[in-house]
């Protein structure tokens, strides 16, 4: 079954992010995430030292928050969509109006943007990569 318009699938988000998971792993690692017994031991975590970054000795404080790297990848995921539909949609508006009066809310739906483009959600189409503007790389 096809997903309706405007409406994301969970594979369409696992692949429209897929190229985000080195970057995740790296910060996960750079973040010290892993925790173990109170302290942040990458190699008991199963992550490899990069040789260039200085990895220096962190003990736990009883205000620290301490996130899985599940959760944090979930939450990394969510940013990054939003930033990537955010800059998409955004897209068939920049630079139409470069002086007032400007796009409000009453303008969304209507055929004010780029090329009359509909001002609504840009979204990939499932199975395929969100690239970047400007506004992300």
């Amino acid at each position: 079954m096809k997903a309706p318009p405007n409406t994301l699938t969970k594979k369409q988000i696992s692949s429209n992010i897929m190229n985000t998971r080195p970057l995740l792993s790296s910060l996960s690692s750079l973040t010290c995430l892993a925790m173990v017994a109170g302290t942040c031991n990458l190699q008991a975590a199963g992550i490899g030292a990069d040789k260039q970054l200085n990895y220096p000795d962190y003990s736990r404080k009883s205000g620290d928050l301490v996130i899985s790297r599940s959760a944090y990848a979930e939450k990394f995921e969510g940013f990054w969509l939003g930033e990537c539909i955010a800059n998409w949609t955004g897209l068939r508006t920049e630079g139409v109006k470069k002086t007032g009066p400007f796009f409000t809310d009453k303008d969304w739906g209507t055929n004010q943007g780029r090329k009359r483009q509909k001002i609504e959600f840009v979204l990939v189409e499932e199975d395929k990569v969100w690239g970047a503007d400007d506004d992300t790389d």
